[in-house]
């Protein structure tokens, strides 16, 4: 019998199964999907002329070691369909599937020790929020859409266009909005969407990059950060704007037209932007079977799975690690697993 099965093979199901192989457990790493790594494996870079502390280089780095480790089992195409047994002594049915995540109908039985759930995030999907024009204006796009133009193109113009000189940041979209449902902070996204913009202004010298966001938030960063980020003279391409836009136009120029209320100059403007960047909410895994009914666990009032404790799930002998708890970026979710880690390490001893 393997002790542990880990649900989810992003940055924090791969931290937690590291850990845990390295302490000596046998561990069955299980994903939906054929490569292990999840949304952060297609995370770009985030350094200039120096290092941004995004932590997207540790992703191929735990990724290479959990692969080669002799107490660690990766299960990719699969998915946990029940649980039975009692703490300490679970027996997991798992189906397998096809590349297009569909039901293979073959099934097979895991004996673990304990479980833990590192099933992640899903964005939201701006569509909905029709005055921004996402789906319909061609360089509208979300961060995470960009993040994969810089992880896959050697030059951003390439991927939106040679005239690629005033670019706008739109924060907070779908998120501290309780008409889309999800009213919480999602709290990466200020200091995310900032080292975006750091990495523009040094891909792409000359450009103009406008922060629009509600309030700044600072979550896990200490006070300063943005002062610390954005403060040095160096960066006079890059402004923030205190208010939302309210309206995306693909007219009347050639170029996308921006209207939006500076709050802080008390005064509607319109400006016109090569591309914007949206910003969406970080929101729990989309209702299915990708989130593991299965599992009996109890949510918070935003729908995450509801923490006991650090780490620790309402139902004894599972574990939490990472997003599938609450919005965190890399660095936060490989703590949250370390945590988990230590309170499985307690749990069995």
């Amino acid at each position: 019998m393997s002790d542990i099965l880990v649900l989810g093979a992003g940055i924090a199901g791969m931290s937690a199964a590291l850990d845990l192989a390295n302490a000596g457990l046998g561990v069955y790493l299980l994903d939906k999907e054929k490569e292990i790594g999840g949304k952060a494996a297609h995370y770009a870079c985030k350094a200039g002329s120096n290092c941004r502390k995004c932590s997207a280089c540790l992703v191929p780095y735990i990724k290479y070691q959990l692969e080669r480790h002799p107490n660690v089992r990766i299960l990719p195409f699969s998915l946990v369909t029940d649980l039975e047994g009692k703490p300490g002594h679970f027996r997991a049915s798992v189906r397998l599937l096809n590349e297009r995540c569909q039901d293979l109908g073959a099934e097979t039985t895991l004996e673990i020790r304990a479980l833990v759930v590192a099933t992640g995030f899903d964005l939201y999907d701006p569509t909905p929020k029709g005055e921004f024009g996402y789906g319909r204006h061609e360089n509208v796009i979300t961060a995470l859409e960009l993040e994969q133009a810089l992880w896959g193109f050697p030059d951003l113009r390439a991927a939106f266009g040679e005239n690629l000189r005033r670019i706008g940041f739109i924060q907070c979209v779908g998120s501290r909005d309780a008409q889309s449902g999800h009213p919480y902070c999602s709290q990466i996204c200020c200091g995310y969407a900032t080292r975006l913009a750091l990495k523009l202004e040094s891909d792409l010298p000359g450009a103009d990059i406008t922060l629009f966001y509600q309030d700044r938030q600072i979550f896990g960063k200490g006070p300063g950060f943005f002062r610390r980020e954005l403060g040095s003279h160096t960066h006079t391409h890059i402004r923030s704007v205190r208010g939302l836009p309210a309206k995306i136009f693909g007219y009347p120029r050639d170029e996308l037209t921006v209207r939006y209320t500076d709050t802080e100059q008390g005064q509607v403007r319109e400006e016109g932007f090569d591309l914007v960047v949206l910003c969406p909410a970080v929101i729990p895994a989309r209702s299915g079977p990708h989130t593991f009914p299965a599992l009996g666990l109890e949510l918070d009032q935003n729908g995450f799975y509801l923490e006991r404790d650090v780490g620790v799930s309402s139902r004894e002998g599972i574990f939490l690690a990472g997003t599938c708890q609450g919005p965190k970026d890399i660095p936060q979710s490989i703590a949250h697993a370390k945590a988990a880690v230590g309170q499985i390490l307690r749990y069995l001893a």
